[in-house]
Order: C-alpha cells, then sequence, then structure tokens
C-alpha cells in the first residue's frame, strides 16, 4: 500500500457475464481500496470481442455471417448489473466495438433516468452509425477511444477489420471526430 510508483493507476476489476448479487456486492466493495499511488475505481465489462475475430456484436453479421452475439450470454443481465453498481456509486467502463453493444450500452445508460449521478464509459466505438452520435452527449456517457487502433486499418479497406464489416460499415469506422463534434 506505501509503494512508490512514478504515475498514479487507477484499476477497473472486471466483472464477468453471469455475476450474481454476491459478486456485485464484492465488486462494490473493493471500490476506493489502494495505495498512495493507486486505487481501484470502478468496474470493467466486456459487451463483445474484435472484428477481426467475428466476436464484435454487431446489428448485422458481417461478411462471415457471423458478430450477432454478445458476449454476455444474457444482456439484460449484463444492464441489470450496471443498474446495480450504478445505484451503488461506482462508475463503469465497457469495451465496445461493435453498433449493438455500442446501442445496447446507451440503452442501459438510458434506463438509467434523467437523475442518474456517474458518468459511464463506452470503451473503443470503432464503427457507429450516424444516429447513435448524439445520445453519446444527451445521456452523459463518456466516449473512451484509442486513436492507434485505427493503424490497423488501410486506405484501400484490403484489412480483415474493414473486409469483415463491409464497405458501408468500413466508411463509420473510428469516428472520433464525429464523435466529438457531437458533444462526447
Amino acid at each position: 500500500e506505501d509503494t512508490v510508483l512514478p504515475l498514479r493507476l487507477r484499476f477497473a476489476p472486471w466483472c464477468m457475464p453471469g455475476a450474481g448479487q454476491r459478486e456485485l456486492a464484492e465488486l462494490v466493495a473493493l471500490q476506493g481500496r489502494g495505495g498512495r499511488h493507486w486505487e481501484i475505481a470502478g468496474v470493467k465489462f466486456f459487451m463483445d470481442g474484435t472484428v477481426e475475430g467475428g466476436t464484435a456484436w454487431l446489428e448485422h453479421p458481417d461478411c462471415h455471417g457471423q458478430g450477432t452475439e454478445a458476449f454476455w450470454p444474457d444482456p439484460a443481465a449484463y444492464s441489470d448489473a450496471v443498474r446495480f453498481l450504478d445505484r451503488a456509486g461506482v462508475r463503469t467502463a465497457t469495451h465496445t466495438i461493435g453498433d449493438a453493444a455500442v446501442r445496447h450500452v446507451l440503452d442501459t445508460v438510458e434506463t438509467l433516468g434523467a437523475g442518474a449521478r456517474l458518468r459511464h464509459r463506452v470503451e473503443h466505438i470503432e464503427s457507429v452509425p450516424d444516429g447513435t452520435l448524439a445520445r453519446f452527449a444527451r445521456l452523459g456517457v463518456i466516449a473512451s477511444m484509442q486513436p492507434p487502433h485505427t493503424a490497423y486499418t488501410r486506405a484501400d479497406r484490403s484489412d480483415e477489420w474493414s473486409l469483415r464489416l463491409g464497405e458501408a460499415r468500413a466508411l463509420r469506422a473510428w469516428r472520433l471526430r464525429d464523435l466529438r463534434d457531437a458533444g462526447a
């Protein structure tokens, strides 16, 4: 606890699919634990995987017919877990690559109501339709993106990511500026 680190670290333990009340209560109990330069603050979720692996949760299948399932076998259970943590005062960060994953997380945050006091994070957001952009600002959701990931795609769309998604969805890739302009 007294270890001196060259920077401050903030950890968010992973909430596994199917976590029940006991596991969620344990995650809540960990919050605030830490030392001089580190702390546990928040909980991490994964709603999907990767486009290249066929595990991103997409509104429509990729070119191989994959990507239509969430990492959480029961997405409603994910929503219940987020609501539990929000009521306990715990922020969440959710890995979302595909458009269906992003939509589900935003739908979940919307159920928290206008009086929700925490800002939850949506991470990665690799492909998102126009109609979803403004929801980030309206709901107060933080769009956490990693610009270096854009290096995985090629301008001629010959990379695996673009080929799996197809031209129309590849054109909606890495919308950092669009999200910023929409107020996210």
